[in-house]
C-alpha cells in the first residue's frame, strides 16, 4: 500500500469494504479508544512520512499536502521463532500535526432575539468577555474576530480585528429584542468574512462562524438554505447552544458537521471550545479517523490480543475514531505455522489510512505503508524440546488460541468485606479503625464511554465498569462503612454535577445509579472532583474515629485538568486528612495522572479488565494481608 491521497468514505460499511476483500460476517466495527500500550521486542522497523514540511507553504485543504506526519513502527519478538511457537507482534503509530499557518477569521454570531433577553444574554456576554481576556496567544497566532448580532435584523457590532478591547466593546454593545432572523445573521457574517479577504482567495484563510444561540425552533428550511450558501464559500459553521431547542435537527443540518454542534449546560464551556478551535485541537483536530489494516503472512496464524475492531482470519482491522492521541500501540499474538524465511505480513495489504477533518480539510484521506520485518522460522530438530506454553510442533496451522492458565484465588480470612477492599482503605484492616467515611467520585465524561474495558461485553466500557465497581465496593464494604457519599463529575463537579449524593449512613437504596442514568459530559475536571469530595467529607457531621477516604474512578485522561491543579487538589486532600485513591479503568496511557497522584501521596490502581463472572472483582492480591 503506497502513500496516496483520496476522498474519505464515511460509513462503517465503506471502512469494512476497504479493509476486507471478503465478507466480514457479523464482525462489528467498534469505536476504539486511543490508548498507549508499552511494547518490547526485537526487529523494530520504523517508517517516517514527513509529507507536511515545516516552514514551507501552509498545508491546507485545497493543496495536495497532508497536514500531519505519520511515523509507523512494527516489530515481532522473536524474529527467529521455532515452528509451533508464538510471536508477540506490536504496531506503533505516531502522528504529528503542525499548526495551520493560515490566518483565522472568526465571526462571533450572537443571537440577540427575545429568547436571549435579560440574564441569558448577560451570562453569554460575561463568559465571552472572560474567555477572550484570558486568551494568551502570541501576536502571530491571534485570530481576527468580528461580532455580529441578530434579532429582527443583523447588525455588525465589530468588524474583524485582533484587538480584544474592541471585540469586548462590540459584545457589550449588544442588546436583545425582536424575532430570530438567523438567516440574516448568516448572510451578514458572510459579508464580513468576504470583506476581510481583501481580494485573496478563501483558501488562504481559516474562516469560521461561531453561532451562539439558545437553539432554533422554526424556519429551518430557510436557515438551511442560507447555511448551505455560507458553506459553499468554504466557511466552517460551528454552533454552541444553551437552551431547550439545542437538540433540534435543524442545528445539526446547519453546522458543517454534526459534531460541531455543542449543546452546553452553561456558557462556561465556551472557554474550552474556543481554545480547541483556535489551536486546532480536540473536536477541531486535523485527524478525524485512523484505520489500521494488518494482514499477517500465511505462515502465521493470528491468536488473540490487540483489541481489534474486526478480524477475518489473518486480516486484522482497527478503527480509531475519534483520534485523540499522538502515539498509539497495539500488541497481539500469532502462532508460527510453517518453517522458512518470510515477511511478517502481506506488503500489498497492510497499511494505515488517515482521514482528515471534513470541515477544514474537505475530508481528504491519505494511505501509508507499514514496515514489514522478516521472520526466519526454524523447524525443530528431533531432540528439540518445545518451550513452555508453546504448541507441539506438528506443522499444522493452529486455529485456536493457546489457553491461558487462570491464577488461583488467594485464600482469605472469612470476612466478606475484606475481599473487596480497595487499596486506599487498607487501613481499615487494622482492628483500631471502627468506621469509614467514604466518598466515591465517578468520571462521567464522554471519553469514559469510549474507553473499552476488556471483559465488558456491553457498550460503554469504562463508563459501565465504574458504576459496577462503585456498587461492588459499597456492597463489599458495608459492614465496615459508616457513611457514604457519591458524586459524578464531568467538566464541572460543583453545582453543575449531574449526580451528587451527600454523605449519609450506609447504604440507602439507589446510592449508586445504574450506568445508563449517567450523563456523558464533554470534559472532566478531576481536580474539582477531588476538591468537592473533600468538602463533602468536611461538611458532613463529625464521625469520631472514622477514617476519611475518597475514591475516584476515571479513565486516566487529565482532559481539562493541568497536572499542577491535580497536585494542588491532592495536597489539599492530604491536608484535610483524606486518603485518596484513583482507580484508572481501561488501558489508556495515564502516566501523567499516575505520577501526579503518587507524587502527592495518593494511590493509583490500574484495572484493564472487568471479569463479568465475578461482580465483586477487586482482586484479593491487592487487599490487606
Amino acid at each position: 500500500m503506497m502513500p496516496g491521497r483520496r476522498n474519505v468514505a464515511r460509513s462503517s460499511e465503506s471502512v469494512r469494504g476497504r479493509a476486507f476483500r471478503g465478507p466480514v460476517g457479523a464482525a462489528v466495527l467498534a469505536v476504539v479508544f486511543a490508548g498507549v500500550f508499552s511494547a518490547t521486542g526485537a526487529g523494530i522497523l520504523g517508517v517516517s512520512m514527513p509529507w507536511a514540511e515545516k516552514g514551507g507553504a501552509p498545508a491546507n485543504a485545497w493543496t495536495a499536502e497532508e497536514p500531519c506526519t505519520l511515523s509507523a513502527e512494527r516489530s515481532a519478538h522473536p524474529l527467529d521463532p521455532v515452528l509451533g511457537s508464538e510471536l508477540t507482534i506490536s504496531t506503533k503509530l505516531r502522528t504529528s500535526c503542525g499548526p495551520d499557518s493560515r490566518p483565522m477569521h472568526l465571526v462571533l454570531l450572537v443571537d440577540a432575539s427575545d429568547a436571549m433577553a435579560g440574564e441569558p444574554l448577560r451570562a453569554l456576554q460575561h463568559e465571552l468577555e472572560r474567555t477572550l481576556l484570558k486568551l494568551d496567544l502570541p501576536p502571530s497566532d491571534r485570530p481576527e474576530i468580528a461580532v455580529v448580532a441578530f434579532g429582527d435584523v443583523a447588525v455588525v457590532k465589530r468588524a474583524l480585528t485582533t484587538s480584544v478591547e474592541q471585540i469586548v466593546a462590540g459584545l457589550r454593545d449588544i442588546e436583545a429584542g425582536g424575532a430570530s432572523c438567523l438567516d440574516c445573521g448568516l448572510e451578514e457574517s458572510l459579508k464580513v468574512l468576504r470583506a476581510g479577504r481583501l481580494g485573496a482567495p478563501s483558501a488562504s484563510f481559516r474562516e469560521v462562524i461561531l453561532l451562539l444561540s439558545p437553539g432554533v425552533e422554526d424556519e429551518c428550511e430557510r436557515i438551511r438554505s442560507r447555511a448551505n450558501e455560507v458553506k459553499a464559500h468554504r466557511v466552517v459553521l460551528v454552533i454552541a447552544c444553551k437552551g431547550h431547542a439545542c437538540d433540534r435537527g435543524c442545528l445539526f443540518e446547519t453546522a458543517s458537521t454534526r459534531r460541531y454542534v455543542f449543546a452546553m449546560k452553561t456558557w462556561t464551556e465556551l472557554d474550552f471550545r474556543l481554545r480547541e478551535l483556535l489551536t486546532a485541537d480536540g473536536a477541531f483536530h486535523p485527524i478525524d479517523r485512523v484505520i489500521l489494516v494488518d494482514q499477517l503472512a500465511d505462515e502465521l496464524a493470528y491468536l488473540e490480543g490487540g483489541e481489534t475492531s474486526a478480524v477475518e482470519g489473518n486480516r486484522l482491522l482497527w478503527v480509531f475514531e475519534p483520534w485523540t492521541t499522538d502515539v498509539l500501540t497495539r500488541t497481539y499474538r500469532a502462532g508460527v505455522a510453517a518453517c522458512g524465511r518470510f515477511p511478517l505480513g502481506d506488503a500489498d495489504e497492510i497499511g494505515v489510512t488517515i482521514e482528515y477533518n471534513m470541515a477544514f480539510w474537505e475530508g481528504d484521506s491519505f494511505e501509508h505503508p507499514l514496515p514489514n520485518p522478516i521472520v526466519n522460522a526454524e523447524c525443530p530438530t528431533a531432540t528439540a524440546t518445545p518451550t513452555r506454553g508453546s504448541r507441539t510442533p506438528t506443522g499444522v496451522r493452529p486455529t485456536e488460541p493457546t489457553p491461558t492458565a487462570s491464577a488461583p484465588t488467594p485464600e482469605l480470612t472469612p470476612r466478606a468485606w475484606h475481599a473487596h477492599l480497595p487499596i486506599a482503605l487498607s487501613g481499615a484492616c487494622a482492628p483500631t479503625i471502627s468506621a469509614i467515611d467514604l466518598v466515591i467520585a465517578i468520571d462521567v465524561s464522554h471519553s469514559m464511554y469510549l474507553t473499552p474495558m476488556e471483559g465488558m461485553v456491553e457498550e460503554g466500557g469504562a463508563w459501565r465498569a465504574a458504576a459496577r465497581v462503585a456498587a461492588a465496593t459499597v456492597e463489599g464494604l458495608r459492614p465496615a462503612i459508616d457513611r457514604v457519599g457519591v458524586i459524578a463529575y464531568g467538566d464541572d463537579s460543583g453545582d453543575e454535577a449531574f449526580i451528587e449524593r451527600p454523605i449519609h449512613a450506609c447504604c440507602e437504596p439507589g446510592l449508586i445509579p445504574a450506568p445508563d442514568d449517567f450523563w456523558r459530559l464533554d470534559g472532566s475536571r478531576i481536580d474539582r472532583a477531588i476538591a468537592r469530595g473533600v468538602r463533602m467529607l468536611e461538611d458532613a457531621p463529625p464521625s469520631p474515629g472514622a477514617k476519611r477516604v475518597l475514591i475516584v474512578l476515571t479513565d486516566g485522561d487529565l482532559n481539562q485538568t493541568s497536572r499542577v491543579r491535580l497536585q494542588d487538589a491532592l495536597g489539599a486532600a492530604n491536608g484535610a486528612d483524606v486518603s485518596t485513591e484513583v482507580i484508572i479503568l481501561g488501558a489508556r496511557d495515564a502516566g501523567e495522572m499516575s505520577a501526579a497522584v503518587e507524587g502527592a501521596g495518593g494511590r493509583v490502581r490500574r484495572w484493564e479488565r472487568f471479569d463479568a463472572d465475578v461482580p465483586r472483582w477487586i482482586a484479593a492480591r491487592d487487599l490487606c494481608p
